[in-house]
């Protein structure tokens, strides 16, 4: 944490996420433009990866969301889905896992900045996207901003199956109303 300037704090992992490229067996070529395709949470019958493999799978699953949780927001969702393929993880599980690392090469210099003069300027933004999960559950979205910059974020799979993507976002809103409410 940088709190050297007035009004902001910096809170920068370059580190960590340096050192995870560097463990990375692969090399990234980091051209990608976001973290994930079109077909993330869609689970393919692969060829299931060895077990040296899937060990390095599982270690660097569990650091992009340790990293995602403190200082890339920008990531939950994509670093979410592989700790759910972790026991069997396939060859398709791998090519998505290297997408989110080549994305991660392609920002490793970029750490998260806030700024805020008043304590006035917070805002919530919450959307959902209907369907997305395999039985059928959507997907709920929510950051909170104070001035410039997210101070929570929360990406998570609904608890329930909405009907149309309009239930899907009342959910998202009545899931994340706690937060708003205790803000």
């Amino acid at each position: 944490l940088d709190c050297s300037t007035p009004g902001e704090v910096k809170i920068d992992m370059t580190d960590c996420v340096k050192s995870m490229i560097e463990e990375f067996p692969q090399e990234l070529h980091g051209k990608v433009s976001t973290p994930a395709n079109d077909h993330l949470l869609k689970v393919d019958k692969g060829k299931k990866l060895g077990p040296m493999k899937a060990e390095i799978f599982h270690a660097v699953a569990a650091k992009a969301l340790f990293l995602t949780m403190r200082a890339r927001p920008d990531i939950p969702l994509v670093a979410a889905f592989p700790c759910t393929r972790v026991r069997e993880p396939t060859t398709c599980d791998w090519f998505k896992l290297t997408r989110m690392m080549n994305f991660l090469a392609k920002t490793s210099g970029e750490s998260l900045k806030m700024l805020m003069e008043s304590l006035d300027e917070t805002t919530f933004s919450v959307d959902a996207s209907c369907a997305v999960h395999l039985d059928g559950r959507s997907h709920t979205g929510m950051t909170m901003c104070m001035g410039k910059g997210a101070i929570v974020s929360l990406s998570r799979k609904q608890k329930l199956v909405a009907r149309s993507s309009t239930e899907a976002k009342l959910v998202a809103v009545d899931d994340c109303m706690t937060q708003v409410i205790w803000t």
